[in-house]
């Protein structure tokens, strides 16, 4: 496949040719005066950090013998519901 580009190095970029529409504010309208919000609670008085995760404990990581059991009691259950 071939693909040929035309360029004109002597036009402006299209940025440049297009502006943004300029707001028409009249002078005798007052200007409306908006009510600051409310203050947000603080990332630490919620208990998140900058990032965003809060700063709960997290649960330790379970060892190779406890989940070792929890598998054992997990098909020992299954086993005897499926035997009934």
């Amino acid at each position: 496949m071939k693909v040929e580009l035309v360029f004109d190095p002597t036009k402006k970029s299209f940025a440049s040719r297009v502006k943004a529409p300029i707001k028409k504010v009249s002078a005798n309208r007052p200007t409306k005066v908006k009510p600051k919000p409310a203050p947000v609670a603080t990332a630490t008085a919620t208990g998140a950090t900058a990032g965003g995760k809060s700063k709960r404990a997290r649960r330790p990581k379970k060892t190779v013998a406890e989940l070792d059991a929890e598998m054992t009691d997990y098909f020992q259950e299954n086993n005897a519901e499926a035997t009934v």
